[in-house]
């Protein structure tokens, strides 16, 4: 009677809810799927078109928490393949994860902690875009980050049209440009010949300078202007200026422009800085170069 209602009972959950099998593992067969027979792996097994005894194994850690890994179903025919990962347990917020964040990838870095490195992709607009990355070691650049300073020295330096009082490389162990007393509105000219590239951002500059005076006023006044070819001639316009330096004592010229809107360097264009002096009896000026600050695309 007991073996009837228990037959009874298999039939009817079977009818109901379907067979439910497992094929036990046969490294000699072609299988599909196959389960670890004893389960207790928790494995399942894919022997592919060739029984060779190379299989692709799934297999899941002991869980700590209820959780469910979906797969994906894809909105179009094709063939979809899985991102793998050489870490023995990758996932979020653990140190080295990496993982995928809306319209993003994610990094955790070596600490597990609240600082991650995201990665984000703008909406296309305009079809489909290419980012490539060189095969080469280096750093990437970014815009807005932060900016460098170049050093420009005063060697190659002329003199303006009115810059007859200026002294160039005046003494011979120093390379120094130098006004000396009793000078009015006289010009040097000293061409940037730092590393500037095609595209690189121009946000300031800074005059690397000492005045000398006994009490006798002293002015100083500098721009940068950039020179562009053209088929009529060259243009030159100024990209930024220094306020006028005035003094009547000793004095470490450190003043810049640091407000220099967003020049960026084009193929046709190149650069150089300004300077005018004014100097009384017994005073002088001394430049010994130019600081100019960049960022680069």
């Amino acid at each position: 009677m007991k073996k009837i209602i228990i037959m009874m009972v298999l039939f009817f959950t079977t009818s109901i809810f379907g067979a439910v099998s497992y094929t036990p593992y046969d490294p000699s067969a072609l299988h599909n799927t196959d389960f670890d027979v004893s389960m207790d792996a928790n494995i399942i097994l894919f022997d592919g078109a060739t029984v060779d005894g190379n299989e692709v194994r799934f297999k899941s850690d002991d869980p700590t928490v209820d959780s469910n890994i979906i797969l994906p179903a894809p909105s179009a025919a094709g063939s979809y393949y899985v991102a793998l990962s050489t870490l023995a347990s990758n996932k979020p917020d653990i140190a080295n994860g990496v993982w995928l964040a809306s319209n993003s990838i994610v990094a955790e870095g070596s600490t597990a902690d609240a600082c991650e490195i995201t990665i984000s992709f703008a909406n296309p607009t305009t079809g489909g875009c290419t980012v490539t990355v060189p095969a080469a070691t280096g750093t990437v650049l970014l815009t807005g980050r932060t900016a460098q300073q170049f050093t420009q020295s005063i060697a190659g330096a002329k003199l303006g049209s009115a810059g007859a009082g200026w002294e160039l490389d005046a003494a011979d162990d120093l390379l120094l440009a130098t006004l000396p007393a009793s000078q009015t509105s006289e010009i040097i000219i000293v061409p940037i010949t730092v590393p500037l590239k095609v595209g690189s951002i121009i946000t300031g500059f800074s005059i690397n300078g000492q005045i000398e005076s006994a009490g006798g006023a002293v002015t100083v006044d500098a721009s940068i202007n950039k020179m562009t070819a053209a088929a009529g001639d060259f243009t030159t316009a100024s990209i930024g200026a220094i306020t006028q330096v005035a003094k009547t004592a000793d004095y470490k010229i450190v003043d810049a422009n640091s407000a220099i809107t967003a020049e960026t360097v084009a193929a046709d264009e190149t650069f150089f800085v300004k300077i005018t002096g004014t100097t009384a009896a017994t005073t002088d000026v001394a430049i010994g170069g130019i600081t100019i600050t960049v960022t680069e695309p």
